[in-house]
Formats: C-alpha cells, sequence, structure tokens
C-alpha cells in the first residue's frame, strides 16, 4: 500500500510495516503501481499490455507494469476491502546485496527509457544515468584529486585510498553496461508501448508522488541529485499545473445503467478530469 515512483524509476512502498489499525486503509485511492505479489488484474488486460517484463526477472517489475498501465490509459486502484498474504523478501534473501543491487539499478533505467514519453525521455533519462554514478561515488572512496593532480609528483605517495571498485558500486556500473546491450531490443519495447500511449506525462504525474525522494542517506549525494534535478530541467517536468475548473451540466441521469448519450457524458468528463477539476451537474435525485 502506498507505491511511490522517483523520476528515475524507483519503487517505494511507504506503507511497509505499518499496522494496519495505523494507517489510513478505509478508502479507494489511484497508485501508481502496486506490489505484484499483492495485485489483482483481468488477465486480457494483463496480457494486452505486455505483462510484466520478463527481462527484469525480479525487482520493479510491478512498478513498470503498473507504470505502463497508466500510461495506457488504464488506472491502478488501491481496494481497501482485500486481504492479501505474502511472504516479503522470499525469493531475494538468497542473492547478495551487489547482485539485488544490479537488479534495481538496471530495471529502473529500463522502465525510464520505455515508459517517459518524447518530450521528457531525454531530460529524465540523462539524470537517472548521473544518478547511477552519483551513486558509485558514494560507495567508491577514492581521492581522484589528489591521484590525477599533476602540477606535482605527488601522485606517487598521495592517500588516495583503494583504488579498486568494490562489487556494489561496479554492479552499478554492470547496470548501465547492461542497458547499453539491451538497447536495440529496448528500442523496441519503447516503440510498442509508445504507439499505444493513451495519457501524455502531465495527466499522468498527477497520480505520481515522491518523485524526488533520494535512494541514498548520503548528504553528498543528496546534493548532487539535486544540483542535477535543477541542471537539467527535471524538476520543472513534474511541476503541477494550476487546474481549471469546469462545469459539465447534462440533461441526462447518471447512474450505473445509463443511456448511450449519459454514457457519453460521464466518459466525457472522465478524461477531461486527468487535466482539470471537473464538476458533473445531472438530474439526479
Amino acid at each position: 500500500v502506498g507505491g511511490m515512483i522517483n523520476f528515475e524509476g524507483k519503487g517505494f512502498q511507504i506503507d511497509y510495516g505499518i499496522p494496519v489499525e495505523k494507517g489510513n486503509y478505509s478508502q479507494y485511492r489511484y497508485l501508481p503501481f502496486v506490489n505484484g505479489g499483492a495485485m489483482l488484474v483481468d488477465r486480457k488486460i494483463f496480457l494486452g499490455a505486455g505483462g510484466f517484463d520478463e527481462d527484469f526477472f525480479a525487482y520493479y517489475e510491478d512498478v513498470d507494469f503498473g507504470w505502463r498501465l497508466w500510461v495506457l490509459g488504464y488506472k491502478v486502484v488501491f481496494a481497501p476491502e482485500s486481504v492479501v498474504y505474502h511472504h516479503h523478501h522470499g525469493t531475494s534473501k538468497i542473492f547478495s546485496e551487489d547482485k539485488l543491487r544490479f537488479l534495481k539499478e538496471r530495471n529502473s533505467l529500463y522502465s525510464v527509457f520505455k515508459n517517459y514519453d518524447d518530450k521528457n525521455l531525454a531530460k529524465v533519462f540523462s539524470g537517472t544515468l548521473a544518478n547511477i554514478f552519483n551513486r558509485i561515488f558514494v560507495d567508491f572512496k577514492f581521492d581522484y584529486k589528489s591521484y590525477y593532480d599533476l602540477s606535482t609528483d605527488s601522485s606517487k605517495d598521495a592517500e588516495t585510498g583503494d583504488q579498486k571498485i568494490s562489487k556494489e558500486p561496479l554492479s552499478s556500473l554492470m547496470a548501465a553496461r547492461n542497458f547499453f546491450d539491451d538497447l536495440p531490443k529496448l528500442i523496441e519495447k519503447r516503440e510498442r508501448i509508445q504507439s499505444r500511449r493513451k495519457r501524455d506525462d502531465k495527466a499522468l504525474f498527477t497520480y505520481f508522488k515522491g518523485q524526488f525522494l533520494a535512494v541514498s542517506p548520503d548528504r553528498q549525494y543528496q546534493k548532487n541529485q539535486i544540483d542535477m534535478l535543477k541542471s537539467l530541467g527535471i524538476y520543472k517536468v513534474f511541476e503541477k499545473e494550476i487546474k481549471r475548473t469546469l462545469l459539465i451540466i447534462s440533461s441526462e441521469v447518471i447512474s450505473k445503467e445509463m443511456a448511450g448519450p449519459a454514457i457519453r457524458v460521464w466518459n466525457f468528463a472522465k478524461v477531461l478530469a486527468e487535466h482539470m477539476n471537473v464538476i458533473l451537474a445531472a438530474p439526479n435525485k
């Protein structure tokens, strides 16, 4: 419950571990995605939308699928009356942290490349790739300034730290390598998704939260991320526009069973509601 997606395709389940009685779980609400182990979706829609991307193997395949559903015109909804039993981390506990990090880094790159619209892809993808290197530098403690200071001969004796990159930062680097190896296949996937796009990113972001969440608590990392988001204009990508209010007056009764004209008015209001505040006035009792 409570899924969020940040700008680089990382998924967060912010309500994980919160007791049911302490949370607000009584209302239906839209979510960008739901946990793949706690979801129900019509089989035709699942297969028609492409299902889980098999190249992910694990991690963020549910984020990618939920995101794709929104792009294709569907909606993802939290059902408060549902009860799900799920063995959390039942598979992932058998893998080392560096291999899990590889999957998370690579799969979020896949999602970003496939799902952003043409207007935003270049900006956000470049920021996503830059942030991978930002994370590598958090874990790779190497004094490059001293080592590459060619003004003196101090590089021979400088204490620069370990020059060998460890498995965890290496996994981020190899995730980027894997992305470029798979680029021809990813281009085909992106073309299939974008050719069927029903929502632009502005409409889609209405339902997203947590776009700027940082995945590392390191202060320098967070500063670098903020500077990068500003310089690339990524903050502006997610700026919420002031919505106008539209009043639609219908002579048709709106109910569970409607005639053709009422259905058209209802669908018209639903589409416009993604771009403005819509009030539908109908002669219902």
